[in-house]
């Protein structure tokens, strides 16, 4: 977690956790939402591990909360 934390610091970007509690969108709405983002900033992407991350640690760096999908994939 210090690792993302300090990658987050060293850059500008849009930030997205991706987790199962996240906002779902369709593909043309991350479609789109990836479009309009892009021109203005760099996107960073955040992925955890199988119990997820600490949310209180990334208070504030987060811009956006995104499940990919519902379903369980193995890890």
């Amino acid at each position: 977690m210090k690792e993302i934390l300090r990658k987050l610091e060293s850059k500008d970007c849009f930030t997205v956790l991706c987790d199962a509690k996240g906002k779902e969108m369709t593909s043309q709405e991350f479609s789109n939402f990836l479009k309009d983002v892009i021109q203005s900033k760099d996107v960073c992407f955040i992925i955890g591990g199988p119990a997820g991350v600490e949310k209180s640690l990334l208070k504030n760096k987060v811009n956006l909360e995104l499940s990919l999908s519902r379903m369980t994939f193995n890890h």
